[in-house]
């Protein structure tokens, strides 16, 4: 198996990159401006959820770091997010909006999901600065719902 030493999610840029049916491409192996590194010289992000987010939204989570781990060899950390949590890194912030603690990163950050209210099995992610204390960037992923 070839090793893989850096997966960036990059916003709406990618030359070798995969997207979804009507989506732009967000993954590339390649480093790119603006982009977002999942793994990067061995070390993966960490992943933070809500702990009181739906069973169905951390399932997604751990099959993301099954994924992860299949193509770079690394496997990311996954964690609940609490207010004694030791804060590093750059996380990737996944959950459905109306969660207590997707709330406040969405308030935070000024993060837009005005398309999201309504909707179902809608998303919307992107890089954001300043989400927590002691946090200069994530990548925030947020669900209309469950399956969003």
């Amino acid at each position: 198996m070839r090793a893989i030493s850096t997966i960036f999610v990059v916003p709406l840029l990618a030359s070798t990159a995969f997207a979804a049916i009507g989506h732009m491409p967000c993954i590339s192996f390649d480093s790119k401006s603006g982009g977002f590194p999942i793994v990067a010289n061995g070390a993966g992000a960490p992943i933070w959820t809500d702990p009181t987010d739906s069973p169905s939204v951390h399932r997604v989570v751990q099959d993301f770091v099954t994924d992860i781990k299949a193509v770079s060899s690394v496997t990311l950390k996954a964690t609940n997010y609490t207010a004694t949590s030791a804060v590093k890194g750059m996380p990737i912030i996944v959950g459905s909006y109306n969660v207590p603690f997707i709330s406040k990163v969405i308030t935070a950050t000024n993060f837009n999901v005005s398309g999201l209210a309504g909707s179902w099995e809608t998303y919307s992610a992107g890089v954001v600065s300043n989400p927590l204390p002691g946090v200069s960037k994530a990548y925030l992923i947020v669900g209309s719902d469950r399956r969003g």
